[in-house]
């Protein structure tokens, strides 16, 4: 998996950075809407949700995967 990649947008990449802080642990929607780039503060329930939905596709070939934690955030882990 070391030799696989996949783009991103600054938005994905900023929702990453935070999922990849806290691998295996929960990152709250909160600290994830307020960490999306050029986007006022916090940003929609519905943006959130859209980034996230791209964004599952995106690393979805990598192996990786964003699970709902409902009511509380996601969680990035291993599929």
């Amino acid at each position: 998996m070391a030799d696989q990649y996949t783009r991103v947008s600054p938005a994905q990449a900023s929702l990453l950075e935070v999922l990849i802080d806290n691998f295996r642990d929960v990152a709250t929607r909160e600290t994830l809407q307020v960490n999306l780039p050029d986007e006022p503060n916090p940003v929609s329930e519905n943006a959130l949700n859209l980034h996230i939905m791209r964004l599952r596709r995106r690393i979805s070939p990598l192996g990786l995967t964003v699970r709902t934690v409902w009511r509380r955030g996601y969680i990035l882990e291993p599929e």
